[in-house]
């Protein structure tokens, strides 16, 4: 393996979230099961800024533009369901390889 290779892996590897980044999401964590929160987790912004990433099935409007000092990026999804693996019935069908929709 070429040290250029090792290089360039490195180079797009995320650095680690900083103390501030994890304080921030763990706030946001809190959120997750209300105003259709689904999930938070961190992303980038444009500029290559940290930034908290809410993942609601539900109005935005009831989240603020930032928490702990990052800014938040809303990504409208569908509820998110938890798969245990115990029972393959109740997995969705995703035998064609496209998004399941979430049912109404």
């Amino acid at each position: 393996m070429s040290d250029d290779f090792l290089g360039d892996l490195h180079d797009a590897m995320p650095e680690r979230p900083d103390d501030h980044a994890q304080a921030a999401l763990a706030e946001a964590s809190g959120w997750v099961g209300t105003h259709g929160v689904e999930a938070v987790g961190l992303g980038e912004g444009e500029g290559g800024e940290q930034q908290v990433v809410v993942y609601t099935s539900g109005s935005p409007d009831e989240i603020p533009e930032t928490v702990g000092g990052l800014s938040i990026r809303v990504e409208r999804t569908g509820p998110v369901q938890a798969y245990d693996g115990s029972d393959d019935a109740d997995r969705p069908d995703d035998s064609d390889g496209a998004p399941t929709e979430p049912e109404a």
